[in-house]
């Protein structure tokens, strides 16, 4: 991959697209690499239809693909936002929370998972924040190569509901072996 611009806004900014048209925002205090392992985040959005919820535990849906070879996926924090369709609420049971995890439902998670009864069934428009594992672990993390993010239901399914779930998933893209 090449090296991506970086601009200098007259405010003392700098920024730029890299070549895969991610927002690069240069980190002065990594002594101001330009390299696409500055300080890269990217955005997954991804709708979660009503039939993807009511089978999720069943069937994973992909929030982000795996990055390939000697890469990994590190998750910075996860928006999910329940659009309220005005119908039939979801029925969560214990257990039934949103989790989003490497490769499949007995990956690692990412992120804490979103309590079921907190936010999948309201009947109201819901907005729903979990901050990067990174950022909560007492210890290291250590994150699988070249692993997609999924989205999954720690147990059970949800019944019923027809409402969509938004998901902002902000994560950056690491390579995982040393290189001079």
């Amino acid at each position: 991959m090449p090296n991506p611009q970086i601009l200098h806004s007259k405010y003392g900014r700098n920024f730029g697209f890299g070549a895969k048209n991610e927002l690069i925002v240069r980190d002065e205090a990594r002594g101001g690499r330009n390299d696409a392992q500055a300080l890269v985040w990217s955005i997954s959005r991804v709708e979660l239809a009503t039939g993807d919820i009511l089978a999720l535990r069943a069937t994973e849906i992909e929030i982000v693909a795996a990055p390939g070879a000697l890469k990994a996926i590190i998750v910075d924090h996860v928006e999910c936002f329940l659009d309220w369709s005005g119908g039939t609420g979801y029925t969560a049971g214990a257990g039934e929370d949103l989790s989003f995890r490497y490769t499949d439902n007995a990956g690692i998670e990412v992120v804490p998972p979103i309590d079921g009864a907190d936010f999948i069934d309201n009947t109201a428009d819901t907005f729903a924040y979990s901050p990067g594992v990174i950022t909560n672990a007492a210890q290291g993390f250590v994150p699988v190569v070249n692993a997609a993010v999924v989205a999954s239901m720690n147990s059970g399914e949800v019944t019923l509901g027809d409402s969509p779930v938004f998901v902002h998933l902000y994560y950056r893209i690491v390579d995982t072996v040393l290189t001079l």
